[in-house]
């Protein structure tokens, strides 16, 4: 999402914040934790935001993970990255808010403000901050009603080369790009070699998150949040193009359709691996089916596929949709993001709808510890409030119905599955309850 500088007026700072007694008794509570593997949660501006302090991670290099913030979490890896580059970010970003306060008390001249702060200077630095921010965001939204959430945080680092595996990369093609480059279509050979480097694509992915699966468990994860993914069409598209072949459909098409079969496979393993977690997935925000976007299109037991829809329970115009979608939340958001900013301008995107239903299923695993994570999402899925239009694009036809999960979940401490659904429903229609156990 661009953003303009005529939203720069509505960034602000949060007020100071001090931990009082009971910030310190909540960190003791034996609370779900729930995993936000995005692009990092900066717990230092956002002591809303709980921790896992018991973290400790040593893990070889060789997994390409590593441990980046102590105490805080886990960066999954695929390459080396610079990180100086988003801490100069934040510097400038915070310089420019106080010089545009200087500004407006008539303290520095507005020639000088406007040559050291070109407009589209400005968008960058808003661009990345908001990049930077997705991941504290999106905590923001699990915490909101949540806040004795314990947290857990896994930052995707993308990799800027053409040929090394990348979890969220910038797949567009300029038409410069596509001008300046002689394009042939391959031979029986180099389509094989095309296959080998998407297998190793696919197996560098499917690693990752085995290796977060294994993380999380070592550190009790009930709850894993993916906001992230991309159109594996667009990713092979990718691929073909940089390794110099036409981007014909029919040789994106097959390529895309072995892709996806091997990282279905993989990912298959990344559930089994972990059963326990409940892996709640953005759609994406293509408008288009999940058939081919990674990971909203795996189906297991204990994924949970989420699409958005706008203010009027409609399914949102930017929303994925599908089979393999199984419920839908609100796609808005106004939280908090790094350093502590904010704006007023509501963001939307799946991103935000699917840490709605993890803050719901965490709070389900907090009344009721021994559900399971399929339990979860069969309750969450199951008591979905019907919407017409979702009818056909979301499995379950509907929109997250928090109450009732969680009056559901509270039945789950003395019925079984389906009969605590089943009077979780009456009290949603306001029929007695039947007490008997």
């Amino acid at each position: 999402m661009l953003l303009t500088a005529a939203i720069l007026s509505s960034l602000s700072l949060t007020s100071s914040f001090v931990p009082q007694l009971d910030s310190f008794k909540r960190i003791q509570a034996p609370k779900a934790k729930i995993a936000v593997i995005d692009t990092g949660v900066d717990f230092t501006n956002n002591p809303n935001l709980i921790a896992d302090t018991e973290n400790v991670c040593e893990v070889s290099s060789e997994t390409g993970l590593y441990q980046c913030h102590p105490s805080q979490g886990l960066d999954l890896l695929f390459s080396t990255h610079d990180l100086t580059e988003h801490t100069l970010q934040d510097n400038e970003l915070l310089e420019y808010i106080q010089s545009q306060s200087l500004l407006n008390q008539g303290l520095l001249d507005a020639t000088e403000f406007a040559t050291k702060y070109p407009p589209e200077h400005v968008d960058n630095l808003l661009n990345a901050w908001l990049s930077n921010s997705h991941g504290t965001i999106v905590a923001n939204i699990i915490a909101s009603e949540n806040p004795e959430a314990h947290f857990l945080n896994l930052r995707i680092i993308p990799d800027q080369s053409a040929h090394e595996p990348r979890i969220q990369p910038d797949l567009s093609i300029t038409e410069e790009e596509r001008n300046a480059k002689v394009l042939t279509m391959p031979n029986v050979e180099q389509e094989q070699e095309l296959n080998q480097l998407l297998l190793a694509h696919a197996v560098a992915h499917v690693r990752t998150y085995i290796n977060a699966a294994l993380y999380m468990k070592q550190h009790g994860v009930e709850v894993a949040n993916i906001s992230a993914g991309f159109s594996i069409e667009n990713f092979v598209e990718r691929i073909i193009f940089d390794s110099g072949y036409e981007t014909e459909a029919g040789l994106v098409g097959k390529c895309s359709e072995f892709f996806v079969n091997v990282i279905e496979q993989g990912m298959q393993e990344v559930a089994a691996i972990a059963p326990e977690i409940l892996f709640v997935i953005a759609a994406g925000n293509d408008g288009l089916s999940t058939k081919h976007i990674y990971p909203a299109n795996i189906e297991a037991d204990n994924f949970l596929v989420v699409g958005a829809v706008d203010k009027e329970d409609k399914l949102a115009s930017y929303s994925n949709w599908g089979p393999k979608v199984q419920i839908a939340a609100r796609g808005n958001a106004h939280e908090v993001g790094r350093l502590g900013l904010k704006i007023d301008q509501a963001l939307d995107g799946t991103s935000f709808a699917a840490p709605r239903v993890s803050r719901v299923a965490a709070k389900m695993k907090d009344i009721n510890p021994r559900l399971q994570a399929a339990d979860i999402k069969h309750i969450i899925v199951s008591l979905a409030q019907k919407i017409p239009d979702l009818d056909g694009k979301v499995s379950s036809g509907g929109v997250l119905n928090e109450d009732i999960c969680l009056t559901a979940a509270g039945f789950s401490k003395v019925y079984s599955i389906k009969h605590a659904i089943q009077e979780a429903q009456k009290v949603d229609a306001n029929e007695p309850p039947h007490c008997s156990i």
